[in-house]
């Protein structure tokens, strides 16, 4: 997944973040939801950007915001905007429907 991001930093909230920090951001949501899945739904592509709506699901199979492994499954949505710059992320922003996903396992 690193590769992704190989500038020195890409900028993740407008938050300057190096390729190993951001993808270490991933470790809690996989390890809650090995299975975790992302589908576009929506695409849209205009000069160096790159918008999605993703539909993400996954099996709660370890403890996510505090809530201990249910094994239910969650579906929710993200929407995401990428800066593309020579080919990488320079930037992002995402969306992620926390609270309900939160929902389906309480």
């Amino acid at each position: 997944m690193q590769s992704f991001y190989s500038f020195p930093t890409v900028s993740i909230k407008n938050e300057p973040l190096t390729p190993e920090k951001v993808t270490v951001q991933f470790k809690p949501l996989v390890s809650s939801f090995p299975d975790w899945c992302w589908g576009t739904r929506n695409l849209a592509v205009e000069g160096g950007f790159l918008a999605l709506h993703l539909r993400v699901s996954g099996t709660h199979q370890g403890a996510f915001h505090g809530v201990q492994p249910t094994e239910r499954i969650v579906a929710s949505c993200q929407f995401t905007l990428y800066h593309v710059v020579d080919g990488e992320f320079a930037e992002v922003w995402d969306l992620v429907d926390t609270p309900a996903m939160l929902e389906q396992i309480t």
